[in-house]
């Protein structure tokens, strides 16, 4: 009997307690105790967050699209949202989208009367609903460099007569544009790069690019099979096309009676130029010679747009089986042929002519201190911003201003390994990732020159890291449950008391 009396003094004590709670922590502890988490998507939740702008894209430099993603927590009394996306031309005058229905849903598409190259555009999309209107951030472009052409089709390939003088088999391979009439008023000059792996080495491929005409030979393929696939884009700016659909290439074993002699011959298979000043070329030698052939001696001869034939100037500078052109013998926009010729005691071996304008063979250095800084959490973004930053290494490369590099940005969440999001092509060496979810990501970056050359290899990938979001307003709810929980125990310990002395 005496613990219940306690017990209900305790009560009553509680309760009073209770009543005179501060009214803001009140509505703190109850609002934080019914919403859900706003990290966690699975759940129903408030409108919090803002429509983006993707993806746009232009497949001829006469019309182009944007998609944007719509919000994507709505609750069902927010069926009723509209979207509605406004651009301004070099920051005129605000318009709206002139067709929201050729693109599909959550999308603007500019027809040719409203689209307009070497101008930018800067749109943004609102959405309306009964919680309030929520608009994207700024989206800039310019159409010159959102051109995406298509992928290309019908890929073959021709296996051709083996000789004596190869090692393995060379294949003609082909391809066609879909669309010709994207190309035929030359806003659009296209290039293509190829890839081609062994079927047996899926993360193996050999690249061949930038190419100009639709067709290749690939030299010397030992026997097996492999797997070819192309694309393309504008020669000038733009994003790659789609990979088109691979074909797959057999080298049959070749059927030669007996041991073979010194048959084969040297081939031209990489040169490289880091800022149109200078390059070098690399030749692989003789691959099966006999002991008696350890003096084969090596010399590489050109010639500049069919002029008379001159010898490699340097074959130090770019180490074994190179010759090496300074900045006196290099010349842009200008045509070099050359080819290797190998001695040996059983006769003079030549590799095929390889010709190139070394505008073609600018490959840059990878970017370099790549580094990123998570930005503020607000309440109107689903998750964080992050902004990456990067350094070009050599900038002696580009202050002539023969090179404007432009950067491939690429990330995937760490358990991701072959689902990279690319974003380029980007001008400036910084980038921001909006709204990215909790989580560990792989970051890498490469660049190129603007108009043409090779992308650089990859930079050394950072791990960006998104840590879970945690909010004052938890913190505040965590509090109160906790003080309440103390006065409580406090009430019924003195109520105890009181009523033993009793």
């Amino acid at each position: 009997m005496l613990f219940l009396r306690s017990l209900e003094n305790s009560c009553v004590m509680l309760w009073l307690l209770v009543l005179v709670l501060p009214g803001v922590a009140c509505s703190a502890l109850t609002q934080n105790l019914l919403q859900p988490d706003n990290d966690h998507r699975d759940g129903a939740v408030a409108v919090t967050t803002r429509p983006h702008i993707y993806y746009c894209r232009s497949p001829n430099m006469e019309v182009f699209t944007c998609w944007w993603h719509p919000l994507d927590n709505n609750s069902e009394s927010d069926d009723n949202i509209t979207y509605s996306l406004t651009y301004s031309l070099e920051k005129g005058p605000r318009r709206e989208c002139p067709d929201y229905v050729t693109g599909g849903p959550n999308s603007c598409h500019f027809d040719s009367g409203h689209t307009s190259i070497w101008t930018t555009y800067c749109m943004n999309v609102m959405a309306r609903t009964s919680h309030g209107v929520f608009s994207s951030k700024d989206h800039c472009l310019e159409v010159a460099d959102i051109v995406e052409t298509e992928a290309p089709v019908n890929l073959t390939y021709t296996l051709l007569n083996e000789t004596e003088e190869e090692a393995g088999r060379t294949a003609m391979v082909s391809w066609v544009y879909p669309n010709p009439s994207h190309i035929q008023y030359g806003w659009i000059i296209l290039v293509f790069e190829l890839q081609y792996r062994r079927i047996a080495e899926p993360n193996n491929w050999k690249v061949k690019g930038l190419l100009r005409k639709p067709c290749l030979e690939l030299l010397d393929l030992p026997v097996g099979e492999y797997i070819v696939r192309v694309r393309c884009r504008s020669r000038n700016n733009g994003l790659w096309s789609k990979w088109s659909t691979p074909v797959l290439l057999c080298v049959p074993v070749k059927s030669t009676p007996g041991a073979v002699a010194v048959t084969t011959r040297p081939h031209i298979y990489y040169c490289r130029s880091p800022n149109m000043e200078v390059f070098t070329c690399w030749w692989h030698p003789l691959d099966n010679n006999s002991e008696s052939d350890d003096n084969i001696t090596y010399s590489l001869t050109y010639s500049l747009e069919k002029g008379p034939r001159r010898e490699c100037p340097d074959y130090v500078t770019g180490g074994p089986n190179s010759c090496h052109f300074d900045s006196g013998h290099t010349s842009i926009w200008t045509i070099y042929c050359m080819n290797v010729m190998a001695r040996t005691s059983h006769g003079v071996f030549s590799s095929k002519d390889h010709c190139l304008d070394v505008a073609d063979i600018v490959e840059t250095e990878a970017p370099v201190n790549l580094t990123y800084t998570l930005l503020n959490e607000t309440e109107e973004e689903a998750g964080r911003t992050a902004m990456v930053s990067w350094v070009y290494p050599n900038p002696s490369h580009i202050q002539y201003g023969w090179i404007t590099l432009v950067f491939e940005l690429q990330y995937r969440r760490i358990t991701e390994p072959n689902n990279w999001k690319v974003k380029g092509l980007l001008r400036e060496p910084c980038l921001e990732l909006l709204d990215l979810p909790v989580g560990e990501y792989i970051v890498r970056v490469r660049c190129r020159s603007r108009n043409n050359g090779l992308w650089s290899k990859w930079s050394t990938p950072v791990l960006l890291c998104v840590p879970v979001k945690s909010t004052p307003d938890k913190l505040l709810a965590l509090l109160l449950v906790t003080g309440v929980g103390v006065m409580l125990l406090l009430v019924i310990g003195f109520g105890i008391i009181l009523q033993g002395k009793r």
